[in-house]
């Protein structure tokens, strides 16, 4: 039964004229057209509001905060085993160890401190020592010697943990720091490492994805995960799962709210939106041997150190760095032509230069990025601009060795321009899967995994 208002509303129609009444009804789906668009773009507006929102909680980047490194610190290498392109990652209770080198410039030989901090998977420092580690925090670095016949002078370090000194009892994300001897605060340098449990079974796969308006597919990750036994029945938002592409620690992304799937699995995928974009291929430089040839383009033997003037890195014509690339990390002994390149590796001013698209400067300023500097530049590495030459140049203290190192901006134009002249063909990610355990108050690491695209 109609009410008064919509009865006497319908009674009024009927006494108008009929050519009033369809004018009538014109003006009046008119009307209600508006409301339901307007209604629309609210919906719309709240919708895209709520996008960023929920992105921003399930998918979001993370850096390890590390200290920087002091002046005279020079090739600091943290790898697997004896492998020098071996990422830092231990599996807990096992065998394996990590091997640290580095030199400090001078001839100053002393006795070193290092120190172990956890971190939690945002790399927040969060366990005091008794919670994660069944021995002291601290060990002595007494493995050290004064570099050999070497123009510039050095002292090489090397150590190798876990040993009968130090022990990790929980898995996850780790912080060593070399300081000088005893005193914690005196931070010669930091890096990153990682314990994994590898107590659960997992699938990692890419899906090739188109990023907007860019002609080159990126990469969107997929892992799936079973939890262990042990873990099964866990709420699903106590795992998080991060991506890292070719061992660059300080890119990863990560993905907080799996899919939960048949028989507890689960599944992490990127948002598509935050995929990654397929690289412009890095550059590789080989200071095996100081000579002509190669990269090397000039000697200037009457510097002190010996000044190496390298060939000009052309955008459009970037080099394949192979395999160096993949791992992120300096190669000194392997394939050195001396028996001995960690004490007899003669160290080298190298002058980059780089050309730029168009041979015009960039609107922001540019990096050498690479394994050198950990693929965190800083001051010391950005480059200047020659205006006569129509390039950027820069010198960087390097060790005989091999390089793997890119030209980086903020100026989007450089990774464009990058990607599309010639992408590197072939890139590795890492997955790591962590699990917030509320007993220990931290986030666990229970398995890493790997997968090549190509």
């Amino acid at each position: 039964m109609m009410n008064r208002t919509m009865f006497e509303h319908a009674q009024w129609k009927k006494r108008l004229p009929p050519f009033k009444r369809w004018r009538l009804v014109g003006l009046m789906l008119l009307v209600l057209a508006g409301c339901a668009s307007s209604e629309k773009q609210k919906q719309e507006a709240s919708k895209n509001q709520q996008e960023p929102a929920r992105e921003a909680e399930s998918t979001f980047s993370l850096k390890a905060s590390l200290a920087p490194d002091a002046d005279g610190v020079q090739t600091v290498q943290l790898y697997g085993g004896n492998d020098e392109q071996a990422l830092p990652i231990l599996q807990l209770e096992q065998e394996g160890r990590l091997t640290l080198e580095f030199d400090l410039l001078g001839r100053k030989d002393r006795p070193l401190s290092v120190y172990f901090y956890h971190a939690n998977r945002s790399w927040e420092r969060d366990l005091s020592p008794s919670r994660y580690m069944n021995s002291y925090q601290r060990d002595e670095l007494t493995d050290y010697e004064l570099s050999r016949a070497t123009e510039q002078p050095y002292v090489h370090y090397e150590y190798a943990f876990p040993n009968e000194d130090i022990g990790f009892e929980v898995s996850g994300n780790y912080v060593l720091r070399v300081t000088e001897q005893g005193d914690e605060d005196a931070v010669l340098f930091e890096r990153a490492f990682f314990i994994t449990e590898q107590s659960a079974t997992s699938e990692f796969r890419l899906r090739r994805r188109r990023l907007g308006g860019d002609s080159l597919p990126g990469y969107q990750p997929i892992l799936l995960f079973e939890p262990p036994s042990t873990m099964q029945g866990s709420s699903i938002f106590n795992y998080n799962t991060c991506f890292v592409p070719n061992g660059r620690f300080g890119e990863a992304r990560c993905v907080s709210r799996p899919e939960t799937l048949q028989q507890d699995a689960l599944r992490f995928d990127l948002d598509p939106r935050q995929s990654f974009q397929v690289e412009g291929a890095s550059y590789s430089l080989d200071l095996r041997e100081i000579g002509t040839g190669k990269s090397v383009l000039e000697i200037d033997r009457s510097a002190t150190p010996t000044l190496v003037r390298l060939e000009e890195d052309d955008v459009r014509f970037p080099g394949a760095s192979g395999t160096i690339a993949l791992t992120g990390q300096t190669l000194v002994s392997a394939g050195a032509s001396s028996d001995n390149a960690d004490l007899f590796g003669q160290y080298v001013q190298a002058r980059f230069r780089f050309v730029p698209p168009k041979q015009l400067p960039l609107s922001r300023d540019v990096y050498l990025a690479g394994s050198s500097n950990g693929w965190r530049p800083t001051s010391k590495h950005k480059l200047n601009w020659n205006a006569s030459e129509r390039r950027y140049e820069g010198e960087i203290l390097l060790k005989q060795g091999q390089y793997a190192y890119r030209y980086v901006s903020q100026d989007p134009k450089l990774r464009r321009v990058q990607r599309q002249t010639l992408p590197q063909t072939r890139s590795r990610f890492t997955a790591f899967i962590y699990y917030r355990d509320a007993t220990l108050q931290t986030d666990r690491l229970l398995s890493v995994n790997e997968t090549l695209a190509q």
